[in-house]
């Protein structure tokens, strides 16, 4: 149980303030541009720590760092308690232990299948 935990806790806090969008998106580049020239407004920024919490924020490339840090949690141990974890629930059990870790069923079956 306690393996199972840790990984949906670290990718539920690790994702739950992110935002996502597609790199080769014809807006990608002025997007994380904003998002640069907003965090080196002082009042833009304190507004968002005020609203979001005094977080480590990355944008662009630099946000890998911060997929890279999941990633590492994700070892066929941890994985294999989610999954039997998640076997004994109900449907609504796994919901809240895989939803929130996989965001999608397709980046949990991606998982699943790099441990086989």
């Amino acid at each position: 149980m306690t393996l199972a935990y840790i990984l949906s806790a670290v990718w539920r806090d690790g994702l739950q303030k992110g935002l996502f969008m597609h790199p080769n998106s014809l807006y990608y580049d002025h997007i994380i541009t904003a998002f640069k020239d907003m965090m080196i407004n002082e009042d833009s920024r304190n507004y968002l720590v005020e609203k979001l919490g005094d977080y480590p924020m990355y944008f662009g490339e630099d946000s890998k760092i911060i997929m890279d840090s999941l990633y590492s949690y994700v070892t066929k141990k941890r994985l294999q308690a989610l999954i039997d974890l998640a076997s004994r629930l109900s449907l609504y059990g796994l919901i809240l232990i895989i939803l929130p870790i996989a965001l999608d069923v397709g980046l949990l079956i991606s998982l699943v299948f790099l441990f086989i």
